[in-house]
């Protein structure tokens, strides 16, 4: 050792051991040759490949780690957790559409009308790659040339505002499609309240239906909340994660304020963002979470929360979809 520090430093080297604490004897029931077993496990993690990334504690470690506190914190390197191994072979295709309530063709419309939180605002990304914006120049070069597009939506807005931000819609001809991203901040805030969801939500739908204010009628476009989180509670490194129960909660709120609607009502369709969302989030491709494939990307803004470019074009892509069939050649 000293003649190894001495090729380093460039001079004899004194090797003193006198201030190291072990703890008091029997503290640590580990033998010499554990000790020497996770030290070579140890260093055989210790590569370039590793820099800046989770090392875990190696399986040799684990007894030094558990019984011997002088090593609670050793063997252990923080950073970015490691990818997971995509699977040898794809997932089956998704054979879901996630499309709900489309039970009918649907009048051109005249606008589109965008309500909501800051996804439905596009908080973070340009003009050209938000989806509402997308999808007015869609239905300009397909069946609706004059369709016009109008934004209410506002970053950080509750379900509660909604009525208000409908409300700042001024009557008039033209059928008009209403476009609505909104229920994160109630989540994300614990805001569980069924009644006032439903109250808003009625508020908006009836706003919308009085034919002496839009006579020539309205479709709703309703979103589901997907999760950033890729159902993975517990992921490793400095990412964190919510509980099985409230990604469960988001489903269960997501089938009642909009699929279930859109099936219900003659006027509405939902587009389910959930399912397609799983494995693109921040806790995508992680060692130990669920969600691991060799066509993996994130399609969220380094926020984690907020879509990127890649969300938002698979949000457009999926109502691309919709439009083909509101508006097909069926129709």
């Amino acid at each position: 050792m000293a003649t190894c520090h001495s090729s380093v430093a460039g001079a004899e080297q004194t090797l003193d051991c006198s201030g190291l604490t072990l703890g008091p004897p029997g503290s640590c029931p580990i033998l010499v040759s554990d000790y020497l077993e996770c030290l070579d496990a140890w260093n055989d993690t210790q590569v370039c490949s590793n820099a800046g990334y989770l090392i875990e504690t190696p399986a040799a470690c684990l007894p030094l780690v558990k019984n011997c506190d002088r090593f609670r914190l050793s063997f252990y390197q923080d950073g970015e957790p490691p990818s997971c191994d995509p699977p040898s072979s794809s997932p089956p295709p998704d054979t879901n559409d996630d499309i709900y309530g489309l039970d009918a063709c649907r009048p051109k419309p005249a606008r589109l009308v965008v309500l909501g939180d800051s996804i439905a605002a596009c908080l973070g990304v340009g003009p050209s790659e938000c989806t509402p914006n997308q999808l007015v120049d869609h239905l300009k070069q397909t069946i609706a040339p004059g369709v016009v597009l109008e934004s209410k939506a506002k970053s950080g807005a509750f379900t509660a505002e909604l009525p208000v931000q409908a409300q700042a819609v001024a009557g008039g001809p033209g059928h008009v499609l209403v476009w609505v991203y909104a229920i994160g901040n109630d989540l994300a805030t614990d805001k569980i309240d069924y009644l006032g969801w439903n109250k808003a939500w009625s508020e908006v739908f009836a706003y919308f239906t009085d034919t002496s204010r839009f006579p020539d009628g309205a479709t709703f476009l309703l979103n589901t909340q997907y999760s950033p989180y890729d159902q993975c509670p517990d992921p490793p490194g400095p990412s964190r994660g919510v509980t099985d129960e409230q990604e469960q909660l988001l489903q269960d709120v997501n089938k009642a304020l909009f699929i279930d609607v859109a099936k219900q009502r003659a006027d509405s369709v939902a587009v389910d963002h959930y399912p397609d969302f799983l494995g693109h989030g921040r806790n995508a491709d992680l060692r130990g979470c669920p969600h691991c494939g060799a066509d993996n990307t994130h399609w969220l803004q380094g926020d984690g929360t907020h879509p990127g470019p890649a969300g938002f074009a698979h949000m457009t892509e999926k109502w691309k979809e919709v439009f083909a069939k509101m508006y097909g050649s069926g129709c």
